[in-house]
């Protein structure tokens, strides 16, 4: 049984690892593209777009926004780190174990200048059911700023850091195992992509941290998705 438990705890780190070399040789075999039009570049650099050669439009319907589902198996308690920049458009996000049509959204949206994270449901080609998400922070978001998220998902708490600060902290059960996506309304780059298991010493077993929900002036603050 040891054995057992040593092999598959070395599959899942070994998934965490490869979700991190991300190139073009393997591409394939990491992700599968489930809507819009997905590439990485030789640096690791991952961009999505739901925007055609057709329109100037600068975004799309909720419906059309371009998704990436990994296909490696994540570890129960991991975290998640990237350097995204929404280049044309208005939205950014990393979907956290993902489980068949449930995920955990991290969300930089540019219209209200937030970050937020929240339960999505999604049942291609239908788009999440319009849930309100659970934590939202303000943040100066602009086309073309790069941002410096990093997730940490431990005993089902996500915690996000943006540029080094702390931002939102939140519990979803649903939090664990499934799969890394990343969605993209406009054009999105998605850099320095890296995902690593927490052991029982960067998340110990039964911690769970305050809930808390902070603006960059350190006012509380909550709202609904407008999806």
């Amino acid at each position: 049984m040891t054995a057992l438990l040593a092999i598959a705890a070395g599959a899942l780190l070994a998934g965490c690892a490869s979700y991190s070399d991300s190139r073009p040789d393997n591409f394939a075999s990491l992700w599968k593209i489930e809507r819009g039009q997905w590439r990485v570049l030789e640096d690791g650099t991952i961009t999505g777009s739901c925007l055609t050669g057709k329109t100037r439009a600068s975004s799309c319907s909720g419906t059309e926004m371009a998704a990436l589902r990994g296909r490696v198996t994540l570890p129960a308690d991991y975290r998640v780190q990237a350097t995204i920049t929404v280049n044309r458009g208005v939205l950014g996000e990393l979907m956290l174990s993902w489980h068949d049509t449930l995920f955990t959204r991290v969300v930089l949206y540019s219209i209200d200048h937030t970050l937020s994270t929240g339960r999505g449901w999604m049942k291609l080609p239908e788009v999440d059911k319009g849930r309100p998400m659970h934590a939202v922070a303000a943040i100066n978001m602009k086309e073309g700023t790069p941002f410096h998220l990093d997730a940490t998902v431990c005993n089902k708490q996500v915690t996000v850091w943006v540029d080094g600060k702390p931002m939102l902290r939140n519990t979803d059960e649903s939090l664990g195992y499934g799969t890394l996506g990343l969605r993209a309304n406009g054009e999105v780059d998605f850099r320095n992509l890296k995902v690593t298991p927490l052991d029982d010493i960067a998340c110990p077993k039964g911690y769970a941290g305050k809930e808390f929900i902070k603006d960059q002036e350190g006012a509380p603050r909550r709202a609904l998705w407008p999806f």
